[in-house]
């Protein structure tokens, strides 16, 4: 398996213990037997082999390798999909993502000190649960107990990763509450940014600046200059505060997914 995107390889290192992934040729199939209803750990990857699938082509792929009610397709950033199979996919009923795989730039100016806010690694077990209320707490109103459970699930792995040595979980607090958190991993060279997340009542006060920063530093004490990357919807103000701190992108990434018809 040859994967060109530095995000999508992340991708793959941070899923549960049990996902596997198969080069099929023209796509690569990712199975989570323990989250089946988990968009992105059951999906296809189309890589530089698969270029020349059509979206017909990719869904019937999808349903030979798959037995769930979603079905989710991402591109590799080095074979992006054309404007007809884009549009083959908006007629069929799927919703079109794009989103900017960053880059941190390794420039000459020291980053900025932290405030006096209280930023710390979430260690205790106090301190996991604030951070697992709050990722789920930022699903939405719309959400059922299953999605409240694959979060529950995801900080699992996550944490079992901080244990393992492989990155850290940062929270900001407030007069002890958790204003925002976010995690960092890193894999075969590269830093990867997980679930950056501010409650709604912190945004716009530079938290997610200082998380940032915070992990950033950390990362380079660890393990020295690796790659550190993060991923951002396209347009997005996430996007706008990620190159005030020094990211730049360096790849797109395209998905097309289309939800159960008990979702929709």
């Amino acid at each position: 398996m040859d994967l060109t995107s530095p995000i999508l390889r992340s991708d793959l290192a941070l899923l549960p213990a049990d996902a596997i992934w198969r080069d099929c040729g023209d796509v690569i199939s990712v199975h989570t037997s323990s989250a089946p209803n988990f968009f992105w750990g059951n999906y296809l990857i189309v890589p530089r082999t698969g270029s020349s699938c059509s979206a017909a082509q990719l869904v019937e792929l999808f349903h030979q390798r798959f037995d769930c009610d979603h079905i989710a397709i991402a591109w590799d950033s080095d074979v992006l999909p054309s404007r007809a199979t884009l549009n083959a996919f908006d007629r069929m009923g799927f919703e079109i993502d794009q989103c900017h795989g960053l880059s941190f730039a390794e420039i000459a100016e020291p980053l900025m000190e932290l405030s006096t806010n209280d930023v710390r690694q979430i260690e205790s077990d106090e301190d996991w649960q604030r951070v697992v209320s709050l990722q789920q707490m930022m699903l939405g109103e719309n959400t059922n107990l299953a999605d409240r459970e694959l979060v529950s699930r995801r900080f699992q792995r996550f944490r079992q990763l901080v244990s393992a040595g492989n990155g850290f979980w940062f929270g900001a607090f407030s007069d002890g509450q958790l204003a925002a958190d976010l995690g960092i991993f890193v894999f075969d060279g590269i830093a990867r940014f997980q679930q950056i997340e501010t409650h709604p009542s912190f945004r716009r006060r530079g938290y997610c600046t200082q998380l940032l920063i915070a992990a950033i530093q950390q990362v380079r004490r660890a393990f020295g200059h690796v790659r550190i990357v993060l991923e951002a919807e396209a347009d997005s103000d996430a996007l706008a505060l990620y190159r005030k701190i020094g990211f730049a992108p360096t790849e797109t990434l395209i998905s097309a997914f289309k939800l159960p018809k008990s979702l929709i």
